[in-house]
């Protein structure tokens, strides 16, 4: 017969129960399976299964069971952790590499990410530590290279403002410049200043003049064939050619694109024909070369003298319009006003 049990035994029991119980809570897992939570259960209303057989079996089992669960949770904390260490090594290195102004520290803490592999056995606390770490210098230094591109924008900023102020310059520049960079002949703005100061003698004294306006025939076929550069070098080849038959008191200069103007002085039509059949002549005897290839050129001209308008512009629409005719009834000859 069992021997009635004493208070201390019960008390003893008590105890144990609540150690037992207590142990079968997971330390890692988030929560407790429903067989351990039965378990515990049981045992915590009556202590006294402890000395029954039947629930040494229920414990293991409730123990093992705790184990697993522990583990499992284990599991999907390294592979948690394993993930986000990848994902921070990528960033960072692609932000370490594409700096060149990486430091002592995060050149260390690359390193330190880079030997980060599929580790089995992670000591969480440490983990967390160096993560933290981490975490911390590239929050510094992510700041630092923010500062410093802002500072290099500032840079670029005031950079492109001096380079707005020099294209703004050089333009104003252009503008006040009498010479076309190209052909070294006076350009259109310097040719309308001259014009108007013979119109201005005109106007005075009567002294006549004439306009001779000239465009390159086929110009744009001699780019296409051969280049922009070889069109270059026939418009300043031809500009020699019309400065050489131009005579001191004559002025002039490119009109735009493959067109010139000569402004003849104290000249009427006759003088200005001769004059543009002289340059015609010169240039058809010229050889225009250009990398060892030869190109044709010929020119067309119109001329027209003051006298005969009622006005600046007058002569020079006329001189522009027998230009067209020129070109009209077969190009490298000179119309004028019979």
């Amino acid at each position: 017969m069992t021997a009635p049990k004493t208070d201390n035994t019960a008390i003893d029991l008590q105890k144990v129960s609540r150690l037992l119980v207590a142990s079968f809570v997971p330390s890692i897992a988030s929560s407790v399976n429903d067989t351990i939570a039965d378990v515990s259960e049981k045992i915590r209303k009556n202590p006294a299964l402890l000395e029954d057989d039947a629930i040494e079996k229920e414990i293991k089992a409730a123990i093992l069971l705790r184990i697993a669960l522990d583990k499992e949770s284990v599991k999907e904390m390294v592979e948690s952790i394993d993930g986000v260490l990848d994902k921070l090594s990528l960033r960072l290195i692609d932000m370490i590499e594409s700096s060149d102004n990486s430091n002592a520290e995060i050149q260390a803490i690359k390193k330190e990410l880079e030997s980060y592999t599929e580790e089995s056995s992670v000591n969480f606390k440490i983990a967390h530590k160096k993560l933290f770490t981490i975490a911390v210098a590239l929050e510094e230094n992510t700041q630092l290279l923010s500062k410093n591109l802002k500072g290099h924008n500032e840079d670029v900023e005031a950079l492109s403002k001096k380079v707005k102020k020099l294209e703004a310059e050089l333009e104003e520049t252009k503008k006040e410049s009498k010479e076309d960079f190209l052909t070294k002949l006076y350009n259109k703005r310097a040719l309308d200043e001259f014009m108007e100061l013979k119109e201005a003698e005109y106007q005075r004294y009567e002294r006549n003049y004439a306009i001779v306006m000239l465009d390159i025939d086929h110009f744009k076929e001699v780019n296409d064939t051969f280049g922009h550069e070889a069109g270059d070098a026939v418009l300043s080849a031809f500009a020699k050619i019309l400065k050489k038959e131009a005579r001191s008191v004559d002025i002039v200069g490119r009109f735009g694109g493959e067109e010139f103007l000569a402004l003849l002085s104290d000249t009427d039509t006759h003088g200005g024909v001769t004059f543009a059949k002289k340059v015609l002549k010169h240039v058809e005897k010229s050889r225009f070369m250009y990398k060892g290839n030869r190109i044709k050129v010929t020119v067309s001209a119109g001329v027209s003298e003051r006298k005969k308008h009622i006005s600046l512009q007058a002569t020079i629409s006329s001189a522009d319009e027998y230009l067209y005719i020129a070109k009209k009834n077969g190009r490298n000859r000179v119309e004028y006003k019979k």
